[in-house]
């Protein structure tokens, strides 16, 4: 016991806090009057695949139609925990064990730099109230950070070890993919960390070779059956939906100086011309979304990436407490679209509608102040280390994240898929700062 007991100190502390949100939020929802623990569409979507697989042993709506917007890999895991138990609740308390293990984990890969990164790596996981709210909820990001740790903490501690632990590597990785179809931007940064700590030799082409060919039988079956049933090869619509209602009609309406209703009634009219299933909002119709959606951001490709780059700032910069009051009922109503407004350089405006609404601006403020922070220390996190591969690493998978998950369709849900690395950043950052001080005293 003596042994491990940072490891149990931090297991308890991460489930201990979780089981008391899990008790304020229940709480909270009948008091405030939401669902808990099937928090929005998202939530029904997966139960929807989940309870096909249960009933028919295929992934479907209840409608017979096949899914492909959301991939299997959630879904799976809620059939397997509802063949137990249909109470929900047994998924919020098997989510926050995962979550448990994940911050044991993220503790053992900040102490392959030292101790001290562990602990403070560990603990901003563990506080995150994003954190505390998502391991209690249906939803795929507690799944999904648990595999991304397990697949870091592989990667770093077990690439020079046989062919078997590389395999392992791939199978950890390809299950990652088949819960959140986003994890293939980690790609490049698993290649450079083999080709860096293998020093671009003949093992590094080996391990890299074979950790692909391993995620590819896992996935590669999906994406057969997607080109089967939907004649496209993809892992998932979900790139194609957000082109298509997302990023084509954000930049339509800021180029031509239109809402975005206006931006999408002129991007439904082009897809109504090309699709036989015209406008429906369907997977089927994710290939001619998509051609219109990259029809009309190819003709301005500069243009867009500055958009982009400018509309990404919300997924590093967004308090995100304010999306969490949104579910949970203390704020309701729309919330304002700050980066819109950053884009337009309209800051007066902005105050004046964050002003509107006190606790709204309070939680913006303190959420705003506090990522600031993180960010600043991160991006001294990754100066600093800037000579070491795991640092080096973690820079390429937020960069391609960013690239894939940011720009119009930002949101604070999406960083907190990334949160682990930025932590670990940040927890270099503030190690790196503390030594300087040390030494200039």
């Amino acid at each position: 016991m003596k042994k491990h007991k940072s490891e149990i100190i931090i297991f308890l502390l991460a489930i201990g806090l979780r089981i008391i949100a899990f008790f304020a939020i229940l709480a909270l929802s009948q008091f405030l009057d939401f669902s808990f623990p099937i928090i929005g569409s998202d939530s029904k979507h997966y139960l929807q695949g989940a309870e096909g697989i249960r009933t028919h042993l295929r992934y479907i709506y209840p409608t017979g139609i096949p899914i492909n917007y959301f991939l299997p890999g959630y879904p799976l895991f809620l059939a397997a925990l509802m063949s137990v138990s249909t109470n929900l609740y047994l998924v919020s308390f098997v989510q926050i064990i995962l979550a448990g293990f994940s911050a044991v984990l993220l503790w053992h890969i900040g102490k392959t730099w030292s101790e001290k990164i562990g602990w403070i790596a560990a603990l901003l996981f563990i506080f995150d109230p994003a954190g505390l709210f998502y391991s209690n909820v249906i939803l795929s990001e507690t799944l999904f950070i648990f595999l991304l740790l397990l697949f870091l903490w592989v990667l770093i501690k077990r690439i020079d070890g046989p062919t078997p632990q590389v395999i392992l590597l791939g199978i950890t990785f390809g299950l990652m993919v088949m819960v959140r179809p986003v994890a293939i931007a980690l790609i490049p940064g698993v290649l450079l960390y083999f080709f860096l700590k293998k020093r671009w030799t003949m093992r590094a082409v080996y391990g890299s070779l074979m950790f692909l060919i391993v995620t590819g039988i896992i996935v590669g079956p999906w994406i057969v059956r997607n080109k089967i049933i939907f004649n496209s090869y993809e892992i998932s619509q979900t790139l194609s939906s957000q082109l298509f209602y997302g990023h084509a009609p954000a930049f339509y309406a800021y180029q031509n100086n239109v809402s975005e209703q206006e931006a999408k009634q002129y991007l439904n009219k082009e897809l109504n011309a090309i699709s036989p299933y015209g406008t429906e909002p369907s997977d089927r119709n994710g290939p001619y979304a998509r051609k219109v959606a990259l029809g009309y951001l190819q003709k301005y490709p500069f243009q867009f990436a500055i958009f982009h780059a400018a509309k990404t700032a919300p997924l590093f910069l967004s308090d995100g407490l304010r999306d969490l009051a949104q579910r949970l009922n203390i704020v309701q109503g729309p919330l304002p679209n700050i980066s819109g407004y950053m884009v337009r350089l309209d800051l007066k405006d902005l105050l004046s509608v964050l002003q509107k609404n006190k606790l709204v601006f309070a939680l913006f403020l303190i959420g705003f102040v506090t990522w600031f922070i993180i960010i600043c220390l991160s991006l001294k996190g990754a100066v600093a280390g800037r000579k070491d591969a795991l640092v080096l690493t973690l820079v390429v998978f937020i960069a391609f994240t960013a690239l894939l998950t940011g720009g119009a369709v930002s949101h604070p849900r999406y960083r907190h898929s990334i949160s682990p690395f930025l932590f670990l950043l940040t927890s270099y950052g503030i190690s790196h700062a503390l030594d300087f001080a040390r030494n200039k005293l």
